[in-house]
């Protein structure tokens, strides 16, 4: 089982890896067979520099700006660690998995969403996915992304939150 790691807002992947070292999740995945790669969010709308976001979301959150720079992300680095059998996000990492997912489940999928052309006519194709895990996450507001959530994921998703996630 390859798992393709989603960081939260503003975290690298590093930080990301360290925070599952200190919960023991790594050992214990590894244990149970599973292989964990990572994925970078780009760098914030600000500058390149920035901190890695995967979209920075309004005062309301009704707005994701930046949102289709990060699922581009998302795909390229499944592309990149082909072949990942699952998706695994922290926080912000979590709401884009689950909205990766939400999009891609749909006919025209990603493309059609990102406003893309096929090249050739043909959706461009990743491997599907076995299983979304969203740790400390919530549901998309951004208004954008309603309809595409509106019917339940085909794909199974775990969502782990604990007493003290104060937005979730």
């Amino acid at each position: 089982l390859r798992i393709l790691c989603l960081p939260g807002f503003r975290q690298t992947p590093l930080q990301l890896q360290h925070a599952l070292q200190r919960a023991g999740w790594d050992s214990a995945l590894a244990n149970a067979g599973a292989e964990l790669c990572f994925a970078r969010a780009p760098p914030g709308a600000a500058s390149a520099s920035a901190p890695p976001e995967w979209w920075n979301a309004s005062d309301d959150g009704k707005v994701y700006a930046g949102w289709q720079r990060g699922l581009r992300s998302v795909r390229a680095a499944l592309e990149a660690n082909a072949p990942c059998d699952a998706l695994l996000g922290f926080s912000q990492g979590g709401t884009c998995a689950q909205l990766f997912m939400a999009i891609a489940e749909r006919e025209g999928g990603l493309e059609a969403a990102l406003g893309e052309a096929p090249a050739g006519g043909e959706q461009a194709q990743i491997a599907p996915l076995r299983l979304i895990i969203g740790v400390g996450c919530g549901r998309s507001r951004a208004d954008d992304h309603q309809a595409f959530l509106s019917s339940p994921l085909k794909t199974p998703a775990l969502a782990v939150c604990a007493s003290g996630d104060r937005i979730v």
